[in-house]
């Protein structure tokens, strides 16, 4: 198949979602996906567009939507050791053809063939050109990995911006919720979250938690975020009857209450 033609021809997102979303390896719910797109659309109301980050590539099946997030096209900086795998040569080889065939702007794509505690905040700003729009964190699963992933996230976040932390509630990787909640422990702890779906759980800045909570939330009862949306609303309201909110840290959470 000549793919350059077809991403000539076809919304490269579309192209993205029919397609890459299908074929490429990994990990990401249905949840996570549809509320990473409606959490990006609602980034144009909400800063500046800006660069995206992720700790932790894969195969690049997360990394290919997030460079669709901002309105236009940005600098996209990816952060992986690569290790682990059978045969590095071949995973590498995949994860750039995933990339050229199914990403945005693939010129626009750079991988940082490094681990993340090896990582200077400052450098990672100076190479994207800017503060981060969105951020995935989702390397070592470890605890304390985690906890210096969330700090880096922390230290290059644009105002208003996104972090999504994978595998929050994936029982065989227990470090990352004792991270996160070790982290959000801190009295100085400036991320706090917007909404647990799919594999991820979403944060901002304190100072506009609610604000994204709401907008979502409205989004999600006019039917804009389809079936994901419906249920969402479905659990929420569910769970206010029997004056069960769902909060942590003092902050609701919106969930979606399935994959």
């Amino acid at each position: 198949m000549n793919t350059t033609g077809l991403r000539t021809r076809e919304n490269p997102l579309s192209h993205y979602l029919l397609d890459g979303y299908q074929k490429i390896e990994g990990w990401l719910m249905e949840g996570a996906r549809d509320i990473t797109l409606a959490l990006a659309d609602l980034q144009k109301d909400f800063l500046v567009q800006g660069p995206i980050l992720e700790i932790g590539v894969w195969k690049a099946r997360y990394l290919c939507l997030l460079s669709f997030v901002p309105s236009e096209a940005q600098r996209v900086i990816g952060v992986d050791p690569m290790v682990g795998m059978a045969n590095k040569d071949a995973h590498k080889a995949e994860l750039f053809r995933n990339i050229e065939m199914y990403a945005r702007r693939p010129d626009l794509v750079t991988i940082n063939e490094e681990r993340s505690e090896h990582v200077d905040p400052q450098a990672l700003l100076e190479q994207a050109g800017g503060r981060f729009q969105f951020i995935s964190v989702d390397g070592s699963h470890l605890r304390d990995h985690v906890l210096h992933d969330l700090t880096i996230a922390e230290a290059t976040l644009a105002e208003g911006g996104i972090v999504a932390m994978d595998d929050i509630a994936n029982p065989i990787a227990p470090g990352v919720w004792e991270a996160f909640i070790r982290y959000g422990m801190k009295d100085d702890a400036a991320l706090m979250p917007i909404i647990n779906a799919g594999n991820k759980l979403f944060l901002t800045q304190r100072a506009h938690a609610h604000a994204y909570r709401t907008a979502l939330l409205e989004r999600c009862q006019s039917g804009r975020v389809g079936r994901v949306g419906q249920r969402i609303v479905d659990h929420r309201t569910m769970m206010n009857r029997i004056q069960q909110p769902m909060c942590l840290f003092g902050q609701e959470v919106l969930v979606f209450p399935g994959q």
